[in-house]
């Protein structure tokens, strides 16, 4: 658990609470580690009360292969990162973008302090293709989670499909 959190008292229990199941929506969260601190205190706790499997790399023990990140992106059926100037920056965030977008799964970034048009100039919007921007701000998240937890209650809602 991060040190800092803990040290203001703030628990964070582990995100798989609930039964995972094939009709449970699954949560990709990337970020850089120097960001971790923002998306334990800002982004987790809105996230734990919509019933998703929320991966972040917190699950995985340091020295994972790549392959299993990967493995997690391709069990995702969104992939939410959060761009900021250490994720530009960041070969890990850039690596798992890279994995995203080879699932073709539904990839939005968040963008905490560069701009779509710095995320332009630097190539970046077109690695991302045209993905839903989110600029940080709380009332953009609190759509964001609406519109997810809307998500997540269809996809629940859909019976799996038999292998014909």
């Amino acid at each position: 658990m991060n040190a800092y959190l803990s040290n203001a008292g703030i628990d964070l229990p582990p995100l798989r609470t609930h039964v995972v199941t094939a009709e449970t929506y699954r949560l990709f969260l990337s970020y850089a580690a120097e960001d971790r601190e923002f998306v334990e205190s800002q982004l987790i706790p809105s996230l734990r009360g919509l019933n998703l499997d929320v991966f972040y790399d917190r699950e995985l023990p340091h020295g994972e292969p790549l392959h299993s990140i990967f493995d997690e992106l391709a069990k995702s059926n969104e992939i939410l990162v959060l761009m900021t100037y250490s994720a530009i920056k960041s070969l890990w965030v850039l690596a798992e973008i890279g994995g995203a977008l080879t699932t073709r799964k539904t990839l939005i970034p968040i963008c905490y302090g560069p701009t779509i048009e710095e995320l332009r100039s630097l190539g970046l919007s077109d690695l991302l293709g045209s993905p839903n921007y989110l600029n940080w701000s709380a009332e953009e998240w609190t759509k964001y989670l609406a519109t997810l937890a809307l998500r997540s209650k269809s996809h629940r809602k859909r019976k799996p499909r038999r292998p014909s």
